[in-house]
């Protein structure tokens, strides 16, 4: 089920969201879902898998034990 609201936004405030809708390719509409759900969270686990970022993957580099034995 979806739902329709209306909003009033400062002018700053829209033209920062026009700006990343035009960087992005997006609608105004989706770019409020994306925030909300960034801000408050998701609903569904699943749908909260889609919109968070991946954790970055670090790796640690380790020295191979030595195989000698005695000085």
């Amino acid at each position: 089920m979806t739902h329709r609201t209306q909003i009033t936004l400062a002018d700053d405030q829209y033209a920062r969201l026009r700006a990343e809708s035009r960087r992005s390719g997006l609608g105004l509409a989706k770019l409020v879902r994306r925030a909300i759900d960034h801000t408050y969270g998701t609903a569904r686990p699943d749908q909260q898998r889609r919109t968070q970022a991946p954790a970055p993957v670090t790796r640690i580099a380790t020295k191979a034990p030595s195989s000698r034995c005695g000085p």
